[in-house]
């Protein structure tokens, strides 16, 4: 672009204007200039026909958006309350299973109270094994030098 006069001119333009349609400088250089403006004009008209085009589309686009949230929001609200449902049959369910289980395990306790040994009688059994076996081994090392007094003498 170059500086003619007052304002910025189109170079191509005002060449065209002077070479093909033979108009005088001044007229091209004002022709070029008007011609200019005008589409400056229907660009900036363009522009913010396409921006307010555009910021309606941005609206409904987001009017949408707002009401499929709150779809997927009732959504996962009820899919959350079954859950809830679910786990709490599930919780009440296995608390059921525990205490008969419990139960259960308490009879058979109760079933054999008598028949596990106490404290009293394992020391005692232990105080009898002790003395057997102490009376074995001593048996047996009399029995073994015995047997080699025995034969050391021979």
């Amino acid at each position: 672009m170059a500086t003619i006069g007052a304002g910025a001119i189109n170079v191509r333009l005002y060449d065209m204007f002077r070479s093909k349609f033979k108009l005088p400088e001044p007229d091209a250089r004002d022709v070029s200039i008007e011609m200019i403006e005008v589409i400056k004009e229907q660009a900036q008209m363009t522009q913010v026909t396409k921006f307010d085009q555009l910021m309606g589309e941005i609206a409904a686009l987001r009017t949408t958006m707002e009401f499929r949230f709150e779809k997927i929001d009732a959504r996962f609200e009820a899919l959350e309350s079954r859950m809830d449902a679910r786990f709490e049959a599930l919780e009440n369910q296995t608390d059921a299973r525990f205490a008969a289980f419990e139960n259960r395990t308490a009879a058979k306790f109760a079933e054999h109270e008598g028949k596990f040994a106490t404290h009293a009688d394992l020391l005692s059994t232990k105080s009898e094994l002790l003395r057997w076996m102490f009376i074995f081994w001593s048996s047996q090392l009399i029995a073994t030098f015995s047997f080699l007094l025995l034969f050391l003498r021979k």
